[in-house]
């Protein structure tokens, strides 16, 4: 059995437990602005890594700043960054279609996910630190901080795709009927779904 095994329960009460804090020193300010400027920087400005595939950087600041001053002051930091790199979002639009680049729910979901995910990691690397070391407790909290995180995503992007097939088969169904009746000469009943319109 690995020796951080035992000790795992103290890890992980010591790691939800404010007296890991200790008063900022000038170089923690420095470091969390930092991190805080770069995680938003990331949002407005993504990396490409092919066609129409861009990938959001920010996640490389929290984990840099759980690494080096610890889930105390990770955790917060993860919390504001999607806030304030989505409110930009919200602000700016995008210049094809002039939507906004984010909502509400996208910049809240997103403070809520990083949130949870760098807490995740906040417990799991403690724990492994002291039985494994650096050389394995620093990858195995990015993977358990890339599947909370991808986890959270999928589960979303399930839910909103479950959603628009029931309203897409709601809306079908209702056009179909509606069809029908003016075909036969009755009138069209409203519903909770919009029929298609026709055009020409």
């Amino acid at each position: 059995m690995p020796t951080f095994v035992p000790g795992a329960y103290q890890h992980v009460a010591l790691a939800l437990s404010l007296r890991q804090w200790r008063t900022p020193t000038p170089r923690t300010w420095f470091l969390l602005g930092l991190f805080l400027a770069l995680a938003v920087l990331a949002q407005h400005f993504p990396l490409e890594l092919g066609p129409r595939h861009k990938v959001n950087a920010a996640v490389a600041a929290y984990f840099a700043a759980l690494l080096l001053l610890g889930a105390t002051a990770a955790v917060p930091l993860a919390a504001a960054g999607p806030l304030l790199g989505g409110i930009g979002l919200m602000l700016r639009r995008d210049r094809h279609t002039g939507r906004r680049l984010r909502g509400p729910a996208g910049v809240f979901f997103n403070a809520v996910q990083l949130t949870l995910a760098v807490a995740l990691g906040g417990l799991i690397y403690p724990a492994l630190l002291d039985g494994w070391g650096d050389v394995w407790a620093v990858p195995a909290t990015a993977a358990a901080m890339y599947v909370a995180n991808r986890t959270a995503v999928s589960t979303m992007v399930a839910l909103q795709r479950g959603r628009r097939r029931g309203r897409w088969r709601c809306c079908s169904s209702t056009w179909m009927t509606s069809r029908r009746s003016t075909t036969v000469g009755g009138t069209q009943r409203g519903t909770g779904c919009s029929s298609p319109s026709r055009r020409g």
